[in-house]
């Protein structure tokens, strides 16, 4: 529905512009009444749109429209719509066609990303009547009360898992197809992941109803799957029935149904199968009692979630920087403003405490840096280390080539924490009686772990912003009297020039015309300056 989109995939193409100057006012001004449900004005934003229309294999027409909003706040905006017709330029139905949209957003004050795509009403496959539906969605949050928080979905989630109210929704992706008045066949599928697991299943049903006869067919299956450790959890069904309905002394319905439901899980693979028929059912159960993940080693959690060893721990400059300089060699030298220098540290692995280690004059001083409300119950539920178990550290050390005798380091600057949300499948614990419904309930993140440390030099410290007192004896005074302090000069004027400079200077002023034109502009009207009486050859004299 955005004006530009729908302009721009118009069958017609965008409208064409009047020739004469008043008919594209009028034209623009249109374009910009119907923008403004859709953009509106604000004083101090500004508005620049981009769109280009392709196409793709001679087969997929597509059109892209870059949006960025700036002024008081930064926004980037993608708006897309691709329509898919096979086979194309036929005067038949078309085998299928599908149409999808996009839309994008990334708005970095709010540390906020996301990309949606979905299919449209007027997309089907084989007949008109076979509708397809389906969507996707990315969402990323990397600052905010959401940081570190992420979701990416093709259809949708697990039909147990309790989405939170920041993530996105779409609907399943699949198909609804009414082949025949009788015969009716429907089927969908979604795949999820988040910070804790990846979800994937999908159904298909079939139902047959003419008169008084009813048959149906349902199968259908619902994954959970874990990657460290590797564990997967699984629900299969099938079902098959039929129903007839008569009149013989009143209306009656004989119903024969068989089905099986399959719960599996693994590694090692284990679960328990279900056969059912109309009135009775036959439960057989296989290998492990307890869907329960097995532990991997630090060896497999390192290799698997963490970077190399150089990568693990970051600093980066923030503030103060005037410039960069390289060195021979390709080294980097930073040129920074001290008053407004911040570092900042940064840590993969949250830490549950943090040590300042001050290298000054060959000697070596230690101490405790402050965390503040860091959350220091960390745990690493795929290895088996539970909460209070995990002790990791983080060690800044501040080395000084050359400092002054009664310098310390260690209180010329000033530590804060800095706190984020950290994925808990990776750093959090789930309890060992977990089951498919715990792991979908449980906790995404673990909130305000630390992460690293601000550095800046201290402010320093006024003891008083009061003046000092002054006595008043000191402020009184006495005349002094310095003899011959001035002393009058003999001299001698050989080429005085006073009238010609003053003719001159009273010619400039009252003859400038740029002079008055910028007096009548600041409002001030003619203003004749006064020079006062000429100064004469004969004024000053040799006596």
């Amino acid at each position: 529905d955005f004006p530009l989109v729908e302009e721009a995939m118009a069958a017609g193409g965008p409208p064409t512009m009047p020739a004469d100057a008043q008919g594209q006012r009028d034209a623009l001004s249109a374009r910009l009444r119907k923008l403004e449900s859709f953009v509106p004005a604000a004083v101090g934003e500004h508005f620049l749109a981009l769109g280009i229309k392709f196409t793709s294999f001679k087969v997929v027409d597509s059109f892209a429209l870059l949006v960025i909003e700036f002024g008081k706040h930064l926004e980037i905006g993608l708006l897309g719509l691709s329509r898919l017709v096979m086979p194309p330029e036929v005067e038949t139905t078309p085998v299928a066609e599908a149409q999808l949209v996009l839309a994008a957003r990334f708005l970095p004050e709010e540390g906020f990303l996301s990309v949606q795509a979905q299919l449209t009403a007027d997309s089907y496959l084989l007949s008109r009547d076979c509708h397809l539906r389906g969507g996707f969605a990315f969402y990323s949050w990397f600052s905010g009360p959401h940081a570190g928080d992420f979701a990416l979905t093709l259809g949708g989630y697990h039909p147990k898992f309790q989405v939170p109210s920041h993530y996105p929704q779409v609907p399943r992706l699949g198909f609804n197809w009414q082949v025949t008045d009788e015969l009716a066949i429907k089927g969908g599928a979604y795949f999820a992941l988040t910070g804790q697991a990846v979800m994937a299943g999908g159904h298909l049903e079939a139902t047959w109803h003419s008169g008084d006869l009813h048959a149906w067919f349902k199968a259908g299956a619902d994954f959970l799957i874990q990657w460290q450790p590797y564990h997967y959890d699984a629900h299969i069904y099938v079902d098959i029935g039929a129903s007839y309905t008569f009149n013989f002394f009143g209306t009656h319905t004989v119903s024969v149904e068989l089905g099986a439901d399959v719960h599996i899980w693994g590694p090692e693979f284990s679960g328990t199968a279900e056969i059912h028929y109309y009135l009775f059912s036959v439960a057989i159960r296989f290998g492990d009692d307890a869907p329960l993940p097995q532990k991997i080693d630090w060896a497999a959690f390192k290799q698997s979630f963490l970077p190399e060893e150089e990568q693990i721990c970051s600093i980066a400059l923030q503030g103060g920087l005037v410039r960069e300089v390289k060195e021979e060699g390709g080294a980097q030298r930073w040129i920074v403003n001290p008053k407004d220098l911040v570092l900042a540290t940064n840590s993969v692995i949250p830490s549950t405490h943090a040590i300042l280690i001050i290298d000054q004059n060959n000697s070596t001083l230690k101490s405790m840096l402050p965390i503040d409300e860091a959350n220091q119950t960390l745990a690493i539920g795929s290895v088996g280390i539970e909460p209070n178990n995990l002790e990791t550290g983080q060690w800044i050390t501040i080395t000084a080539e050359s400092v002054e005798d009664g310098q310390e380091l260690d209180r010329a600057f000033q530590f804060t924490p800095i706190l984020k949300a950290v994925p808990a499948a990776l750093w959090g614990y789930l309890d060992s009686e977990a089951d498919e419904e715990s792991l979908l309930k449980a906790e995404r993140l673990v909130p305000n772990t630390l992460a690293g440390y601000e550095i800046r030099p201290k402010r320093p410290q006024i003891e008083s912003l009061q003046s000092p007192q002054i006595p008043t004896a000191n402020l009184q005074y006495e005349p002094e009297t310095v003899i011959e302090a001035f002393e009058w000069l003999e001299f001698e004027l050989t080429d005085c020039q006073g009238l010609e400079a003053w003719g001159k200077a009273q010619n400039a002023s009252r003859d400038n015309q740029m002079r008055d034109d910028l007096l009548q502009a600041l409002g001030m009207g003619s203003v004749e300056l006064d020079f006062g009486s000429p100064l004469m050859q004969d004024v000053l004299v040799k006596e």
